[in-house]
């Protein structure tokens, strides 16, 4: 998929739906309370990007699962893959947590990947 970061304008985002699903593959929902979740940007090759200034999230995104199970985050990325050796991005969603995960009580996920670029090449 290509993001085209300057086209839309500021509010032009990407859309990314974060549902709950045990090892099966079925959907849950958190029971006692809501969870909360980080967005950390990488790479295709899952290093994550030194910057994570660029990752910018849009107003209106919630980053906490409730109990509906799910949560909608809408985010750019203000560079461009050509500017990072053309390298893919993705988003890693994990559990907002202590830093020795031993209180999480989900897995982490990663998005597929993404190129950004700036605009569309018009033809003449």
């Amino acid at each position: 998929k290509v993001f085209f970061k300057d086209e839309g304008g500021r509010d032009h985002c990407v859309d990314i739906i974060v549902k709950l699903k045990d090892k099966d593959g079925n959907y849950v929902y958190p029971k006692s309370q809501a969870i909360k979740i980080i967005l950390i940007l990488k790479y295709e090759n899952l290093i994550n990007v030194r910057n994570q200034d660029i990752l910018k999230l849009s107003m209106d995104s919630k980053t906490v699962i409730d109990d509906s199970g799910f949560t909608l985050i809408r985010f750019r990325i203000e560079e461009v893959s050509k500017n990072h050796q053309n390298q893919m991005f993705c988003i890693c969603v994990e559990e907002l947590c202590s830093e020795d995960k031993s209180e999480s009580i989900i897995g982490s996920s990663v998005s597929k990947p993404l190129k950004v670029c700036s605009k569309r090449i018009k033809k003449r």
